[in-house]
């Protein structure tokens, strides 16, 4: 995942964070979330919803399912996301 500078226009990444076999789910001015395969996990159907400081690529949080996570929404400051069970998952808001 990287994050280039739109003031600068150069083609050299301001930031870049390694997200596997992940993949950017939503972003806003200040967090990136990426949904991306759980660490050490034999079995793909481990995933996580992980978010980034979108001025350092920092990670700042992870959440982990069991199973598959839908891609990730920004709705009301919370990110959601779904899992394979059916569950709907909402985390965060201005206190993230």
């Amino acid at each position: 995942m990287y994050a280039l500078d739109p003031d600068t226009g150069e083609p050299r990444p301001r930031w870049c964070s390694w997200i596997g076999e992940g993949a950017v789910g939503a972003a806003t001015d200040d967090r990136v979330f990426a949904e991306v395969p759980a660490p050490d996990e034999a079995d793909v159907s481990g995933r996580e919803v992980q978010t980034f400081r979108s001025d350092t690529g920092a990670a700042t949080w992870q959440f982990r399912a069991s199973e598959w996570v839908g891609a990730p929404a920004v709705v009301d400051g919370a990110v959601v996301f779904t899992t394979g069970r059916g569950d709907v998952c909402a985390v965060g808001g201005d206190q993230q």
